[in-house]
């Protein structure tokens, strides 16, 4: 869960903005204690005009995690989440984030322009303590950067300087977990990444994935289907449940004489003319009876519901975090 979290020059943001989710106590419902006296509210809604820099906060927060965790293979590659302020685009951008994962809080900042990551330093507390994670800062222009490490790590030399050879001036420290297999001793960083990767989600979810990989991934668990099928149900959308079909598929002659043309490999052709589509039906309700809705018949305003609900799950169930933007139209109705 995030702490508190802040932001310079990016986007339309000039000045430092913050948030934070610290509570005084256990004062409400909205409130859970991530370690020992320490309370966080679980969430924070942002209001205001339009125009006023609401949805560029969630995209920084969103950013800085992205840089923490995702590296580059090139050391030409910009750094794509470099979006300054208009009026002060010389100048770097600064992010800040403080965070609990698996009970243990970490301070991550970073300073960063289209090119470099110019400075970074993680610091986390094992024990309640303060102890450096690493630090970093940037040399020079295809010189390897300055990295140190905490001592409570207890990283091999060896190891060190794997991790150092294979950060470049344009990806952070933690994320060369990505891209180089390392000793048994990395162990610290392979955690907190592969928890940031399966706990945070890009703004709106994980749009990548489609509502029949969704939908078919709660139906395979007993509670994450009775949930869907309960607030489907609590929705007032007519329907009582739902479950996968199969479904013909129709693959015209010409599309499927061009793939087989194609020099593919023979997997990916037997599931591009595949002659079956993996689906889903809604058993609806009416005074008149019961029938069966396909999914591609349901309106958009019920295939956002259904794609709000798999984050809604992950939320009361697990330390998930989400950005959700301009809520009323991903959850809305047409």
């Amino acid at each position: 869960m995030i702490r508190d979290f802040w932001v310079k020059n990016y986007l339309s943001i000039r000045n430092k903005q913050e948030l934070s989710f610290v509570a005084k106590g256990p004062s409400s419902e909205l409130v859970t204690d991530v370690a020992d006296g320490v309370f966080l509210y679980k969430l924070g809604i942002l209001y205001g005009s339009n125009a006023s820099g609401k949805s560029n906060m969630l995209i920084a927060m969103n950013e800085v995690f992205r840089l923490l965790v995702l590296p580059k293979s090139d050391a030409t590659v910009e750094i794509g989440g470099c979006i300054p302020f208009v009026l002060t685009k010389d100048e770097p951008t600064e992010m800040h984030v403080s965070f609990y994962a698996d009970g243990t809080r970490y301070d991550y900042d970073v300073k960063f322009n289209g090119k470099h990551i110019l400075s970074e330093a993680l610091y986390y507390y094992p024990n309640k303590s303060k102890s450096l994670f690493y630090e970093r800062s940037f040399v020079g222009e295809n010189v390897q950067a300055d990295i140190k490490f905490g001592a409570s790590l207890k990283l091999q030399v060896k190891t060190q300087e794997s991790i150092r050879e294979n950060t470049l001036n344009n990806h952070s420290v933690l994320s060369v977990c990505r891209k180089a297999a390392l000793k048994e001793d990395i162990a610290p960083f392979n955690a907190l990444h592969a928890w940031i990767m399966a706990n945070y989600h890009d703004v709106d979810g994980d749009v990548e994935k489609g509502l029949v990989e969704i939908l078919k991934d709660a139906y395979s668990n007993p509670k994450k289907r009775k949930f869907y099928n309960t607030m489907l149900q609590k929705a007032d959308l007519n329907i009582l449940e739902y479950r996968p079909v199969v479904e013909d598929r129709i693959v015209p002659n010409d599309f499927r004489e061009r793939i087989q043309k194609e020099n593919i490999p023979e997997e990916m052709k037997d599931v591009l003319l595949k002659p079956t589509t993996d689906s889903i039906t809604f058993l609806n309700h009416s005074e008149n009876g019961d029938f069966d809705i396909p999914l591609r018949w349901q309106s958009k305003g019920t295939q956002k519901y259904i794609r709000i609900l798999d984050a809604l799950y992950d939320l009361i169930t697990s330390p998930h975090v989400y950005y959700l933007d301009e809520l009323p139209s991903v959850a809305g109705h047409d």
